[in-house]
């Protein structure tokens, strides 16, 4: 007897929520197209892409010179006396990583900007949504 009433009691139970799903509303809200569509975004989205191209210029100009470096480097090797060799290397070597670590800092620098500029803009689409939903 037990057992049959459980089902019944479930099924009761499941009908009686019925009308307040029915009542309740739904909304799906794209904060990325929103981010992407609005006005503000819009701004947000062409500095970024404007201090991204700048960054880029600025990396590509110290990528070139390190290549030349190295190419110096390679043509100069037949000449060069082993210690004369060996510090240019070293020069070399040292020229790398400080690109490196400005190829490094300037993608943490980039990303941080861009959490911070769309993260502002996200949030006031947050409370723009919170106050809909209140409605």
């Amino acid at each position: 007897m037990r057992i049959a009433v459980a089902p019944l009691a479930a099924l009761l139970l499941l009908l009686s929520a019925a009308p307040a799903l029915a009542q309740s509303k739904i909304a799906v809200v794209d904060f990325q197209r929103a981010l992407n569509e609005s006005e503000e975004g819009k701004k947000a989205k062409a500095s970024l892409e404007e201090r991204f191209e700048k960054a880029r210029l600025k990396l590509e100009a110290e990528r070139a010179s390190v290549a030349q470096m190295q190419e110096e480097l390679e043509a100069q090797k037949v000449m060069l006396s082993a210690e004369a060799l060996s510090e240019k290397e070293s020069a070399l070597q040292q020229t790398m990583m400080a690109f490196q670590q400005t190829v490094m800092e300037n993608q943490q620098e980039m990303a941080l900007l861009e959490q911070e500029i769309t993260g502002s803009i996200l949030e006031k689409l947050y409370k723009i949504a919170q106050g809909v939903a209140a409605e």
